[in-house]
């Protein structure tokens, strides 16, 4: 714990004013800090005709248990009377004290406190039954009548078009605002995923075809169809990613072209997923919009957002919402676009080369990495990806501008850096788009051996974006979506010289970035694949019915439905 606070030592504003003639050069610092490093109940009283008052300090620890499942739902035709959930405690002593929680929360519902926890709209009451080991104890929660502001967003009206414009760098605000105009779609599902750390919301679009129930099991939505899940500004300066997502959004709500795409495919997109970074960078950029505002690459913190994807308890909770989304809807496809600067960052003679960023030296254009699984338990997997590379080219390749653009910066990137040091500033070229395939050592095409350990199914970014999902050992590695190809087999990261661009160049890099999304998202709208049905037989004449679909889809063809009874 020490070692990772210490790793985040908070987020440095460097507030540079234009020139001031004859004016002394200021700098201004201010220190703040938490009041504790976990978290604490303080109470201060004052006990009659005593003067000193008296302090008390419990520390609030977490209580050792399984997350809650639900067992059981009893429900009616215009309510839920009753939930239950189930834990189980490590020992006894947490057994006592989650007991001890669910009374104490009784209490505090008396005295007028924590009205709307563990109560809920349309929900008479909770149960919630404590474990462990043979033991069970079960404590009831009736609805106080106060329940928690809901997460979903809505809106009454349809919104005027066009919404999303890519003359200006979006910012958190406007990305949540234009989300919730979208919310007046029946395509569109909308809600808020999370918090960040200074607690900007962070909201994701589930767009799907429309369906006439409340609820819905993203289980069977999944299953019947693919999915694609788009997470954007991970990195907060490098602002097109925002842009193209909102877009994609709006067309497949709007645009009876794009809706048809519902037919086959789910998409989920998360715009913003580092909002911290990203007002910090967009109040900088009023300022000094030609600079590249690296510091709103990170987060509040000044780590990466990336750096605790997959943590139990992360120091930053807007690292939860990539893989919440992900572990709910088990996404065929994973993308997250990033950017980087549109010129020269560094000289090649200057004496002086950032470790973590020796590949940048100038602009080569919009690139991506492509890789595929070479396991033999799951040889289909490198057909997928070479035909998701197929459309790529062909995407990209269809914006004249961005192609004219794309071989300009090449051609550039070829004389400058390539040409020196071909092992160190890599270059490959596949149908005039730069798409990093691969080992540029023994020409095989890059990929993992075998699956496991959290190594990406899909491809990076080739420039230590963290464009893959979370990789790695340990806890981290196994709650990371690279861990099971089976389920994500394809995961890519893109960069596009974007870093605060404005304007006509924004304009230009953007269009890239959404032909991009649109390359995997047709994969899996032409892509063959198969829903099988099995019936079983069960206890006391009872049918056990799964339905299955094996993944990947593959290029070409048609769905189909099949039966296997038994």
């Amino acid at each position: 714990t020490v070692r990772r606070r210490l790793a985040a030592p908070g987020k440095i504003y460097p507030i540079i004013h234009p020139e001031r003639p004859n004016q002394a050069g200021q700098a201004r610092i201010l220190y703040a800090g938490n009041a504790s490093t976990r978290p604490k109940i303080e109470i201060t009283y004052r006990e009659k005709g005593v003067e000193k008052p008296q302090r008390i300090n419990r520390d609030l620890g977490r209580v050792e248990s399984t997350a809650p499942v639900l067992s059981r739902a009893i429900v009616r035709t215009d309510r839920v009377r009753e939930l239950d959930l189930q834990i189980e405690a490590r020992d006894d002593r947490e057994a006592a004290r989650a007991i001890d929680a669910l009374e104490a929360l009784t209490r505090l519902r008396e005295a007028g406190l924590y009205k709307d926890a563990l109560s809920y709209a349309h929900v008479e009451g909770v149960v919630v039954e404590v474990g462990v080991r043979d033991a069970r104890a079960r404590r009831s929660l009736a609805n106080t009548g106060a329940t928690a502001r809901s997460n979903i967003r809505t809106a009454a009206t349809k919104p005027q078009l066009p919404l999303v414009k890519w003359d200006h760098v979006i910012s958190p605000d406007e990305s949540e605002e234009i989300v919730g105009r979208l919310a007046a779609f029946p395509e569109v599902r909308a809600y808020r995923a999370g918090r960040s750390y200074r607690g900007r919301d962070i909201s994701v679009m589930e767009i799907t075809a429309p369906i006439a129930s409340e609820l819905v099991s993203l289980a069977k939505a999944t299953t019947f169809k693919p999915t694609i899940l788009i997470t954007g500004r991970q990195h907060a300066n490098e602002v097109s990613s925002t842009s193209h997502i909102l877009r994609l959004g709006e067309l497949l709500t709007t645009d009876a072209g794009y809706r048809e795409i519902l037919k086959r495919v789910n998409v989920i997109l998360h715009p913003v997923e580092n909002p911290d970074g990203a007002q910090m960078a967009y109040d900088l950029q009023k300022l000094t919009p030609a600079h590249m505002l690296h510091a709103g690459r990170y987060s509040a913190l000044g780590m990466d957002v990336a750096s605790q994807v997959g943590m139990a308890d992360p120091l930053l909770p807007e690292s939860r919402v990539r893989m919440s989304v992900w572990r709910e809807w088990l996404p065929d496809i994973y993308l997250n676009p990033h950017g980087y600067p549109a010129h020269e960052w560094v000289q090649q003679f200057a004496g002086y080369v950032p470790p973590g960023f020796r590949i940048y030296l100038s602009s080569r254009g919009w690139y991506t990495s492509v890789s595929a699984l070479r396991d033999p338990r799951y040889p289909q997997h490198a057909r997928a990806a070479d035909a998701i590379r197929e459309n790529i080219v062909r995407e990209i390749n269809g914006n004249p501008d961005v192609r004219a653009m794309n071989l300009r910066h090449q051609s550039r990137y070829r004389k400058w850096a390539y040409s020196f040091q071909p092992f160190v500033y890599n270059q490959e070229i596949y149908k005039d788009t730069a798409v990093y395939y691969s080992d540029p050592e023994t020409g095989e095409p890059s990929g993992s051996r075998r699956a496991g350990g959290g190594r990406s199914a899909g491809g990076g970014d080739g420039g230590g974006e963290g464009g893959s999902p979370s990789t790695g050992s340990g806890q981290a590695a196994r709650a990371s979506m690279g861990a099971w190809p089976q389920v994500t087999y394809f995961s890519g990261g893109t960069e596009a010289p974007d870093e605060t661009a404005q304007g006509a160049w924004l304009d230009l890099v953007t269009k890239p970035g959404f032909s991009y999304l649109m390359a995997s998202v047709k994969y899996l709208r032409d892509g063959q694949y198969h829903v099988e049905r099995i019936e079983e037989e069960g206890q006391r004449d009872q049918t056990t019915r799964t339905w299955y679909r094996q993944r990947p889809v593959l290029p070409g063809g048609a769905a189909r439905l099949s039966t296997n009874g038994q």
